[in-house]
C-alpha cells in the first residue's frame, strides 16, 4: 500500500541578501485553536549573526544568537468548506471580510465577476490571508519582507489557491 505524503508543518530556509547579509526564515503551519479548517500561519525572519564567543565588558565568555527582525503572520482557510463564512468570522474580522466578499458560503464558488478570478473556483488550495508584516527599520530597502512573503508561499503552495492581505494592516513605518 502507497502511504500518504504528508506536508511538513516546519521549515527553515536560509536567505542571503543582495548586500551580503544572511538570513533564516523560520516558516511554520499549525492549527488555529477555535476553526477546525484554519491553520496559523507564522513566519519568523532571523539575522544571523556570526557564530562565536564574544566578551562582555567584565571578560565573560558570551555567544552571539541570531537576531529576530521580521515576522509575518496570518491564516490558511480551507476550501470548499461548509463552514467557510463562520470559521472567518471566529478567526478575525479581516479574515471574515475576504470569505464573505470572495467566496459564496462554503467557499466554492468565487464571487468576483469577470476573468481575473477565474481560476479560483476551479483551486483546491485555500485562502491564505496575511494579516500582518512587520521589519525592523535597519533592514529596509534589502526586499526581506517580499522574499518572506515568496518563501511562505513556495512553503505552503499545496495548501493556497489565493493569498490576500489587508494594506491598512501594515506598518509603514516599519516596511
Amino acid at each position: 500500500s502507497v502511504i500518504p505524503r504528508t506536508m511538513p508543518t516546519k521549515k527553515s530556509v536560509e536567505w542571503t541578501a543582495t548586500n551580503g547579509q544572511k538570513f533564516r526564515f523560520d516558516l511554520k503551519l499549525e492549527k488555529h485553536y477555535e476553526a477546525s479548517s484554519v491553520q496559523s500561519a507564522p513566519g519568523t525572519v532571523y539575522f544571523m549573526n556570526e557564530k562565536g564567543t564574544k566578551r562582555t565588558s567584565d571578560g565573560a565568555a558570551k555567544t552571539e544568537d541570531d537576531e529576530k527582525v521580521s515576522y509575518l503572520y496570518g491564516y490558511i482557510i480551507k476550501r470548499p468548506n461548509r463552514n467557510f463564512h463562520q470559521d472567518g468570522d471566529i478567526v478575525c474580522q479581516e479574515l471574515h471580510e475576504f470569505t464573505v466578499k470572495l467566496f459564496n458560503e462554503n467557499g466554492s464558488k468565487c464571487r468576483v465577476p469577470g476573468p481575473t478570478m477565474r481560476g479560483c473556483d476551479k483551486s483546491k488550495g485555500g485562502m491564505f490571508l496575511i494579516e500582518k508584516v512587520e521589519i525592523q527599520r535597519a533592514f529596509k530597502g534589502i526586499d526581506l519582507g517580499i522574499d518572506l512573503v515568496h518563501e511562505f508561499l513556495v512553503f505552503a503552495k499545496d495548501q493556497i489557491g489565493l493569498c490576500v492581505m489587508n494594506p491598512w494592516t501594515l506598518s509603514k513605518s516599519a516596511l
